[in-house]
């Protein structure tokens, strides 16, 4: 039944927005509809509204349509075999990388019988007794933050549609896209409530009914992340330097707080970061079986996020200038026949590499109208129009990607180029339309990162300048350094959408796999290094855990007042709806408090740190508050505190 007062245009628009269809009029304000829609998150948005006053058919303490709904528990939909087959496809994708990436972890525990080895700096040997309970005492710790601080930790922006997708793709078979951000590694996230679909009403299955719950998933991942950040640096420069990239790794606050989320920001620096690791051992050891493991992690990288489309051309720059000694003696000495039998061996492996990824890339999507030929899609960027206009014949190819691929990658290059989705960017104070920073990410990165991060991250930075024969870079540096190189250039003076430090998570892994070049030889260390290195250790545990359990507007010490926050940075580095189970908290306990009015108010007034910055809605509107008032406190960070008095608001008001 809707509520008094909703027109007839209005409950258009409400059924167009809860996915109602094949509406009947019973009598009065009660319809009924058929919910094409039936996730947890659209019904629990549904029942919320205001404009809803009745749902007889629906369980609104579980978020579910009832049993006895004429319709049943869903609509029916038909599951063809081939879904099922795809679906088999999928998992067994998925599972045999999470297979090659314990394998390629549990490897490193034993010492190599193979007489082509992976050089490094130090041997590998068995971790110690006390090694390995460090290792386990840093996942622990990484697990324990991230479950516990997500505890309150509301939705965000962003997250209800990524869930909504993953159960598109894992309960519905539909990839059809809802946004140009959401991807088939979302389908991870709806397992518990997949799980729940299958089990008796109770408190287990109404806990995994929840989207909250499928934030688990991108903490496992984030483990299984940590790991291949700990055993790659292990490989390079031994396990000590493994236990500070893994250190590292585990108290960043950035990644700390996209491991909570139902998005695909944790995931794509992960599927990229297993990527390299794996092409990395396959180049040092020739192995297709690691040519392998690679291809189909670069697959996985492809359905997690459009930014890894970059890893094709850097697999290929990594490559070579890893064989650019051997192909320039070649060439300086005549051996042209070698040459040739090089170019056919990176052929041979460019061409497995591609057809890898691209089956996962096909599973991912579920075939989605794959062999659509170019010509008959609707572009909206630029590009492929272009592209689309001058293919001639070569448009009616059937192309081997499926349609919901290309045509999210369209959608994402139109959307950066033009800001229809991202809106405002903001730095520094300063505000501008559909248009980025230069140098975006490097201020980004020197406040949200800590101090001593950025401190060891320079060391590292002069170490490998002093010492950067020893470390091999055509063999070892090139696969972190290329990367690295290029999306720091790219983000900061091509990109557009800058919006957070989230897109750059990419390098974060790279850059802490490289900083264990300062412990590469660990017993060369003097005492006064050894206990500066402990020093800025433990400076950053205590940095990051003072904003337990806030992860995602940290700032360092460089914002000394954490309300000033605002100043340097907003959108999804402070305000990205986290806060809002806090804010309820504190208005419960202050109810004369206002939440961001409409004109210049007395009392006690709490805004939004994005509506205060004009990064949504309209700039001027707050304007009075930011030229003469300064916040007094937070709520969760996201959401600043002002004290207004009648005589301050008087004396504004006098102002010319």
């Amino acid at each position: 039944m809707w509520a008094a007062g909703v027109t007839d245009t209005m409950r258009h628009g409400l059924e167009q927005r809860y996915s109602l269809s094949q509406g009947e009029l019973l009598e009065g304000r009660t319809w009924a509809y058929l919910l094409t829609d039936p996730s947890p998150a659209n019904i629990k948005t549904l029942v919320g509204d205001v404009a809803v006053a009745d749902t007889a058919e629906i369980d609104r303490t579980r978020f579910r349509v009832s049993p006895r709904s004429s319709e049943g528990r869903y609509p029916s939909a038909p599951h063809p075999t081939i879904s099922t087959i795809l679906w088999a496809l999928t998992w067994l994708s998925f599972s045999i990388g999470v297979v090659a990436i314990a394998a390629g972890i549990v490897e490193r525990a034993a010492p190599r019988t193979a007489k082509r080895r992976v050089p490094r700096e130090t041997d590998v040997v068995p971790l110690h007794r006390r090694q390995k309970g460090l290792v386990l005492l840093l996942l622990g710790v990484l697990l324990a933050v991230d479950v516990t601080s997500m505890r309150h930790m509301t939705l965000t922006y962003d997250e209800p549609e990524h869930f909504k997708y993953g159960e598109n793709i894992l309960l519905r078979h539909n990839p059809a896209r809802l946004d140009d951000s959401s991807m088939p590694i979302l389908a991870l996230n709806a397992l518990p409530a997949a799980v729940a679909m299958h089990m008796p009403p109770g408190p287990l299955s109404s806990f995994l009914d929840r989207p909250e719950t499928g934030r688990y998933i991108t903490v496992l991942f984030s483990l299984l992340v940590a790991l291949c950040v700990f055993a790659w640096t292990r490989d390079l420069y031994g396990a000590n330097a493994g236990l500070l990239a893994l250190t590292l790794y585990t108290f960043d606050p950035n990644l700390l707080a996209h491991s909570q989320l139902i998005t695909t920001d944790l995931y794509v620096a992960g599927a990229m970061a297993f990527t390299l690791y794996f092409f990395w051992k396959a180049l040092h050891q020739g192995s297709w079986g690691l040519t392998i493991t690679s291809g189909l992690m670069l697959g996985l990288a492809q359905i997690s996020k459009y930014t890894a489309i970059a890893l094709f051309p850097l697999l290929a720059v990594i490559a070579v200038v890893f064989y650019a000694k051997e192909l320039s003696s070649d060439v300086r000495q005549r051996r042209f026949d070698a040459v040739r039998r090089r170019a056919i061996g990176f052929s041979g492996v460019a061409l497995a590499l591609m057809l890898l990824s691209l089956l996962v890339i096909n599973v991912g999507f579920l075939f989605n109208r794959t062999l659509t030929p170019l010509n008959e899609y609707a572009f909206e960027s630029n590009v492929f129009q272009a592209l689309q206009s001058r293919s001639g014949v070569l448009g009616r190819l059937p192309l081997p990607v499926p349609h919901a691929y290309l045509q999210g990658l369209d959608e994402v290059i139109a959307h950066e180029r033009t800001g229809e989705v991202f809106g405002r960017t903001y730095l520094l104070g300063r505000l501008r339309e559909a248009e980025g920073f230069a140098g975006y990410y490097v201020y980004a990165c020197l406040y949200k990162l800590p101090i001593a991060t950025l401190f060891l991250l320079f060391a590292t930075g002069v170490v490998y300048l002093a010492r950067w024969r020893s470390f091999q870079f055509p063999k070892n540096g090139a696969m972190l350094l290329v990367p690295v190189l290029f999306f720091t250039i790219y983000f900061n003076f091509f990109y557009r959408a800058q919006i957070g430090i989230r897109h750059f998570l990419v390098v974060f892994p790279l850059l802490y796999v490289s900083s264990g070049a300062l412990v590469a030889k660990a017993g060369a260390l003097t005492r006064p290094v050894l206990i500066a290195l402990s020093v800025a250790i433990a400076a950053m545990m205590l940095s990051v855990m003072s904003y337990y359990p806030h992860f995602l507007p940290y700032f360092n010490e460089l914002v000394w007042d954490r309300n000033e926050a605002y100043t340097v940075l907003a959108d999804s580095n402070i305000d990205w709806g986290q806060e809002e189970w806090y804010l309820r908290q504190y208005l419960a306990a202050h109810p004369d408090a206002v939440v961001d009015p409409d004109i210049p108010t007395a009392g006690t007034i709490l805004v939004h740190v994005n509506a205060l910055t004009g990064v949504l809605g309209d700039p001027e509107r707050f304007r009075w508050l930011r030229e003469h008032f300064k916040p007094v406190d937070h709520v969760a960070h996201a959401v600043l505190l002002y004290r207004v008095s009648a005589a301050d608001l008087e004396q504004i008001r006098r102002e010319p």
